[in-house]
């Protein structure tokens, strides 16, 4: 589409052109005298043809240049060479039929003036030279007034010249004005803009920083807010399972650990001494600190023997109590007891003596060996 209208487009200046080669040659033709304005419209006319067609040929080149390929580009630059060419050729054509015209103006006018110099018919000596005296005086005149209209034609162009350069220089000065006058305002918008400028930079700045300090609180209120959900979930919804699988046996250990601690404190330090054989009939003993040897019963291997209380005699557990709560008749058992001692006792028995002092002393501290049950 682009090369069709290119090649139309040349068509239509090659008609241009013979256009203005055919006013060219018609104004290199023209020798009538006293036809200035003929001869100077039709070199406008010419002028204005080949400065239109110049600036149509420039169009065609750039256009050539961007949208025709590679294949037909070749033959279009072609053209528009041959073209441009062509139209310098019809310039300098008509820079020479400017020159003929104004030769044969010039010539018309020498032969007119020639003619109406020259005399015809015969006539008298001075009759002709009194002709030939008014022809030079009409010749002289004619040339004055000739000359004079030039002047004044010369004088009217430049006169409207300066009216038109004088109109340029007034649209100019007020361009001018108009410029200086949008540069001022556009120098105080941009003053103006500088100090929105500082002012919003300044104002981003302290932005920046307070969005980074609320962005730490945020994270800070997002942190404890997690922590409390997760601590309701738990306490709401796991709080009862964990305590089951965790907390009740480790309690129940606990207590068992403790009962067990608080059977061994309640019934005082024992020790178990045992034989050196591990063969039928070894009797074991059983020994308590601080009750005597002879209130503790032996069971022996055969069978445990249930003893028989008489009326004057207690209980084991009678005398455990009145040894705690310290009764007169257990004290004087106690000395006739000492009395009946061997003296051949060893250590270990002496170790095993019940020693009231002590029992007291360890009662009033709070001591936790009690003798409420055996």
């Amino acid at each position: 589409m682009a090369v069709l209208e290119i090649s139309q487009r040349l068509a239509s200046l090659t008609d241009t052109h013979k256009e203005c080669m055919s006013l060219i040659s018609r104004l290199s033709k023209l020798d009538t005298p006293g036809n200035d304005s003929t001869r100077t419209e039709l070199a406008n006319v010419i002028h204005q043809s080949l400065r239109d067609a110049e600036s149509e040929l420039e169009l065609l080149s750039a256009q050539v240049e961007d949208e025709v390929g590679d294949g037909a580009q070749v033959a279009l630059k072609s053209k528009v060479a041959k073209m441009g060419e062509d139209l310098k050729i019809a310039r300098l054509q008509y820079r020479k039929a400017q020159l003929f015209a104004k030769r044969n103006a010039l010539a018309a006018e020498k032969r007119e003036r020639e003619a109406l110099l020259g005399g015809s018919g015969k006539s008298t000596p001075d009759s002709i030279t009194g002709k030939r005296k008014g022809n030079q005086k009409l010749s002289q005149n004619d040339l004055i007034l000739h000359a004079s209209t030039d002047i004044t034609t010369a004088l009217r162009r430049t006169h409207t010249l300066l009216q038109s350069e004088l109109s340029r220089s007034q649209f100019a000065t007020e361009t001018l004005n108009t410029s200086t006058a949008a540069l001022q305002d556009l120098t105080h918008r941009y003053s103006a803009f500088d100090d929105i400028i500082s002012s919003s930079r300044a104002l981003i700045s302290d932005l920046v920083r307070k969005n980074k300090s609320d962005r730490w609180y945020y994270e800070k209120a997002i942190q404890i807010l997690l922590i409390l959900l997760i601590w309701l979930v738990i306490r709401r919804l796991l709080w009862g399972p964990i305590y089951l699988v965790l907390g009740v046996p480790f309690r129940m250990t606990w207590w068992g650990l403790s009962l067990a601690a608080g059977g061994l404190g309640v019934g005082g330090r024992g020790e178990i001494s045992q034989g050196a054989g591990m063969g039928m009939g070894v009797v074991t003993t059983v020994q308590v600190a601080g009750i005597p040897e002879s209130m503790l019963e032996t069971e022996p291997p055969g069978g445990r023997a249930t003893p028989v209380l008489g009326e004057g005699e207690k209980s084991m557990k009678e005398q455990v109590e009145g040894v705690i709560y310290g009764e007169p008749g257990l004290e004087v058992e106690k000395v006739e007891m000492e009395k009946a001692k061997p003296a051949d006792r060893s250590p270990k028995h002496r170790s095993m003596e019940y020693n009231p002092e002590e029992e007291r002393q360890a009662r009033e501290k709070g001591h936790p060996e009690t003798h409420d049950e055996l």
